[in-house]
């Protein structure tokens, strides 16, 4: 792998191989390590923790249930990234060869050192919803309640010291926060090398072109589309898990600040909100960069210059690059841009109050 995508994706390879999920040893027969056997069942053990918790709860009762469907889309998305770990490592190949034929080539030193920050800033978020979480106090089911990850429910079992209670944590913590970052930072790492790509692509379309050339670079742009198209066919369906899952969770932290609006209630509740948020912006912004540079080369086409190509060649050519297409969606239903942002937080901010009334006027009724 060249220097530069090994910077790239070298820290997130190997991180997953530390964490046992190793994405270059997984095969068609062998999808599922060790380590996502456990995290599994340890996490489904506790979701049925939660499903009892939220059962038995009289209170808060529309914040409950959006965990209740929380917990099942958090362990699909989990099983869903580790299954497609494999694709995406090919992708990672397939645009290092393609971006080997490039004449001109994209730095990705300043992309490289901006994920670098993003990743920090990732992690310190996680850091502080840890320590906020742990703080909670379960007593009383106080609004300290409105935890931000499923720490929420371990609250109770932090006291305890047994085996079981630890490796329970740690697998809730690794199926909710530290492998969907990871794959979130995989996601922009690849999106980063197919914008470089399309940016040194648009380089080769300027100057006069004549029939050869025109032949080497509809195929490469062929080659470009069917990994987009490939990337999108692996991943649209664990975009969509991410998705609703990002939406639920910034709509969890939404709810929890309109019921304390405090220095407790920021500390748990304000983490989860950015950690959504950024969440969903590490999602859409790279995406959309992608779907604005495979358009920009549409429109640069329109202006080549040709040499010594027929009237039929060049309209021939046109037609080619304009049907070759491919866009990045979720579950192949929403092309994922700017808009798709904008839908979620309002649709979300909206059913944050409205459940946020109904508990509200739930708990003055039984009070009465």
């Amino acid at each position: 792998m060249p220097i530069e995508m090994s910077i790239l994706f070298g820290p997130l390879i190997k991180g997953f191989k530390i964490i046992g999920h190793d994405p270059e040893a997984i095969s068609h027969n062998r999808r599922f390590s060790k380590a996502t056997i456990c995290f599994f069942i340890f996490g489904t053990y506790l979701f049925l923790i939660h499903v009892y918790q939220v059962v038995s709860s009289t209170k808060y009762l529309n914040y409950r249930k959006i965990l209740l469907i929380h917990g099942p889309l958090e362990c699909l998305s989990y099983l869903s990234i580790v299954y497609n770990l494999k694709g995406m490592v090919n992708i990672i190949k397939k645009l290092e060869i393609l971006r080997g034929k490039q004449e001109y080539k994209v730095d990705l030193k300043i992309p490289s050192q901006r994920l670098l920050w993003f990743s920090i800033f990732n992690a310190l978020l996680i850091a502080i919803t840890i320590v906020g979480t742990w703080q909670l106090d379960m007593r009383n089911d106080s609004l300290k309640s409105f935890a931000t990850t499923y720490f929420y429910y371990t609250g109770e079992m932090t006291r305890s010291v047994c085996f079981i209670t630890k490796a329970m944590m740690i697998s809730i913590f690794f199926v909710s926060q530290v492998i969907p970052a990871f794959t979130l930072l995989f996601h922009i790492a690849i999106c980063i090398v197919i914008k470089s790509v399309c940016q040194g692509f648009m380089r080769s379309l300027k100057g006069e072109k004549d029939f050869k050339d025109l032949t080497k670079l509809h195929a490469f742009y062929k080659d470009l589309i069917r990994i987009v198209a490939d990337y999108d066919n692996k991943m649209n369906f664990t975009m969509l898990l991410m998705y609703i899952g990002l939406c639920l969770k910034f709509l969890r932290s939404l709810e929890g600040l309109h019921f304390a609006l405090n220095g407790d209630s920021m500390l748990e509740n304000g983490s989860l909100f950015l950690s959504a948020t950024t969440s969903l912006f590490a999602i859409i912004f790279p995406t959309s960069e992608v779907h604005k540079d495979l358009s920009k080369i549409i429109k640069s086409v329109d202006f080549m210059k040709f040499r010594d190509v027929s009237f039929q060649d060049k309209c021939l050519f046109i037609l080619k690059m304009q049907n070759h297409t491919a866009s990045l969606t979720i579950w192949n239903l929403y092309k994922i841009d700017i808009g798709l942002l904008l839908k979620a937080l309002g649709i979300m901010t909206s059913f944050a109050v409205i459940f946020y009334q109904t508990d509200k006027a739930a708990s003055r009724a039984r009070e009465k």
